[in-house]
C-alpha cells in the first residue's frame, strides 16, 4: 500500500507509533521521494521508494563530498544543485508541500562541525516566529532534531525531515500551531 497524499493526522499518528515500537517494526512508515514528496508506505523489513524519515524529536573531506554527490544524485529532488562559493558549501534545492497547500521552498543543506544542517532559504520567514513554535530558529536555520542546532549527522536524514518540517510548517502558517508528534 502506498499513500502519496497523506493527512497530516495520519503522518502525526506514523511518527508517533514509530516512535514506540521503532524504526525497523514493520507497519506504515513515511518516505521522501527524489522529487521531495511525502509518501506512506507498508514496511515489511526493506523497501527502496524513498529516504526515510527519521522519528526523533540535521580541510575538504572528499569521501564526504562524494558521499554526497551520490545521495543527491539518487535521493534528492532534481533541482538540487552545489554551492560553494565565497566560503558557503552544500546543497540548494526546492520542494513543494503537496496538498492541501501546495507551497514551495527553497532550503540549504550543509555539513558544520559533524552535522548536517538546513536552512530556510525561501520564503523568508528566518526571525518572524518563535524558534519553539515553529521549529525554525531566528537565523532561518530549521530546527529537525534535539541534536546540536537542531541538525543530524546523516545528511539523509536531514533532508527528509526539511521535507516533513515544510509539511507542517505550511499547516502552522495557517493555523498557527505546528503539527505536534510527541
Amino acid at each position: 500500500m502506498i499513500d502519496r497524499s497523506p493527512s497530516l493526522d495520519k503522518l502525526q499518528e506514523i511518527v508517533r507509533r514509530r516512535r514506540r515500537e521503532g524504526e525497523t517494526a514493520p507497519g506504515p512508515d513515511i518516505v521522501v521521494d527524489k522529487e521531495g514528496n511525502i509518501i506512506v508506505v507498508e514496511v515489511e523489513r526493506s523497501y527502496s521508494l524513498g529516504t526515510r524519515v527519521p522519528k526523533e524529536v540535521f580541510a575538504v573531506d572528499y569521501g564526504r563530498l562524494i558521499r554526497e554527490q551520490s545521495f543527491v544524485r539518487s535521493s534528492m529532488p532534481s533541482n538540487t544543485y552545489r554551492v560553494d562559493e565565497n566560503g558557503i558549501e552544500g546543497w540548494m534545492y526546492e520542494i513543494n508541500t503537496g496538498y492541501p497547500y501546495y507551497d514551495n521552498y527553497t532550503m540549504f543543506i550543509y555539513y558544520s562541525d559533524g552535522f548536517y544542517y538546513v536552512k530556510l532559504v525561501e520564503p523568508d520567514y528566518a526571525g518572524r516566529y518563535s524558534a519553539h513554535a515553529a521549529h525554525l530558529f531566528s537565523d532561518g536555520t530549521l530546527c529537525l532534531s534535539s541534536y546540536t542546532h537542531g541538525g543530524y549527522p546523516d545528511m539523509g536524514k536531514a533532508y527528509s525531515k526539511s521535507v516533513l518540517w515544510a509539511k507542517f510548517f505550511s499547516e502552522f502558517l495557517r493555523t498557527g500551531e505546528f503539527p505536534k508528534i510527541d
